[in-house]
Parts: C-alpha cells; sequence; structure tokens
C-alpha cells in the first residue's frame, strides 16, 4: 500500500539487464472460413513482412502453418505445426 514502485531492470530468468521487444501484425486465415486468399488480404490490408498464421482441419485435426507475407512469393501451406505455440516460438524465441 506504498506508493513507491520499482520498475524490473532485470530478468527474473536469466539475469540479464537487456531487453528485446518484437511485434508482428499478425492475422489468421481459416481455410474453411475464407476461401479466396487475395480477397483476405486486401479486406485486412496485409503488407508485406506481416505474418498470416493459415489455420486448418485435415482428418478431424487442427493444424496450422505460417508465412511472413511477401507479394512477389506464392505461399502453399504445408499444415506442419499442430499447435500454435510451435509458431509462436519459431516467431518469437528463435533468431
Amino acid at each position: 500500500k506504498s506508493s513507491l514502485n520499482l520498475s524490473l531492470t532485470y530478468c527474473i530468468n536469466c539475469g540479464s539487464i537487456s531487453n528485446y521487444y518484437k511485434a508482428l501484425r499478425t492475422f489468421l486465415f481459416n481455410m474453411h472460413a475464407n476461401k479466396d486468399i487475395n480477397g483476405f488480404l486486401d479486406d485486412h490490408h496485409v503488407n508485406k513482412g506481416d505474418v498470416i498464421i493459415f489455420k486448418n482441419k485435415i482428418d478431424g485435426e487442427i493444424v496450422y502453418d505460417y508465412s511472413i507475407h511477401n507479394p512477389k512469393v506464392d505461399f502453399e501451406p504445408s499444415f506442419e505445426y499442430n499447435t500454435l505455440n510451435d509458431i509462436i516460438d519459431i516467431l518469437f524465441f528463435q533468431e
């Protein structure tokens, strides 16, 4: 109940004092609800460098894939990820 506030100045896991922030504009494209990817990209104003997460249901299982959007490259999702956490780990925790 004090008015004194202290900011966290180091990571409680590793002790590092450096901060790294990463922000990505991310869009979810549901293969069943949205059939036309080009219309989706236009409607949502997806720009180069934005992340598109593709969601599909194959053999009763929900699967995912992602693409970092580049309008000059055609992307065909392979749906190799079983959870969104797999994609989050790649996008945010791997360099």
